[in-house]
């Protein structure tokens, strides 16, 4: 059986029907808060997906033994927010857009990105400096972090399950695909994730990662789903 574990704080239940569309009855949706109140036995033989960013997840994951399988679980126990993650894929040659020191910041920085650590939460460009004073006037420092803006050409969602990479449903590129295939596996080797989905940026050429995503929905893309359910 694959347990996907979805949350009342972003549910996914309609990822998750698109998932078990593939295989109904080896696939079930459990919420993670029903769980706590009312736990069930999960036996070693079966797997366990957690399909949301609710702060519930690590605690959830360190209740399960080395014989359970939990995917991406080691990248859990890491505990890392959205600022450490693009902090190591600079660090090992992954081209992400350019990490900006608040204290640096002038009116010649801009316009940037101001992100907040948590996933699939704030996202905001500002443009001046007076914008900026403004917003961290009334938000913590310590809960955002900030990237050169990227002018893109083009932005492309890429799911990574298991070794395989995904564009999603429709879009073909057979001259990016080997790269960005290059790079979701380093990817998953520098974070040890099995299964996210990542936004690339074409900028003239020259690709930039952002939004690593250990809880892929693997909304927009088929192939990627049906390997999920069969690799399981």
């Amino acid at each position: 059986m694959l347990y996907i574990f979805i949350s009342h704080y972003d549910d996914y239940s309609e990822n998750v029907e698109k998932i078990k569309n593939i295989d109904r009855e080896n696939v079930k949706k459990i919420y993670l808060e029903d769980y706590f109140v009312n736990p069930f036995k999960i036996e070693e033989s079966d797997r366990i997906y957690i399909l949301t960013n609710a702060t519930s997840v690590l605690p959830f994951v360190k209740q399960f033994g080395e014989n359970y399988y939990v995917i991406n679980k080691n990248y859990y126990m890491k505990n890392l927010n959205k600022f450490d993650i693009q902090k190591h894929l600079s660090n090992r040659n992954i081209s992400v857009p350019t990490l900006l020191e608040f204290e640096r910041i002038n009116k010649r920085s801009f316009p940037i990105m101001c992100k907040s650590k948590k996933h699939a939460d704030f996202v905001i460009a500002i443009y001046t400096l007076g914008t900026f004073n403004s917003l961290f006037s009334k938000y913590n420092k310590n809960d955002f972090y900030l990237e050169q803006l990227v002018r893109i050409n083009e932005e492309i969602k890429v799911y990574f399950v298991k070794d395989e990479t995904y564009f999603y449903d429709g879009y073909h590129n057979e001259k990016l695909h080997k790269e960005i295939s290059d790079i979701c596996k380093k990817i998953s080797e520098i974070l040890t994730l099995d299964v996210f989905s990542i936004d690339v940026l074409v900028c003239n050429g020259k690709l930039f990662v952002i939004d690593i995503n250990p809880a892929a929905g693997l909304f927009n893309s088929m192939s990627a789903r049906k390997k999920l359910v069969e690799w399981i």
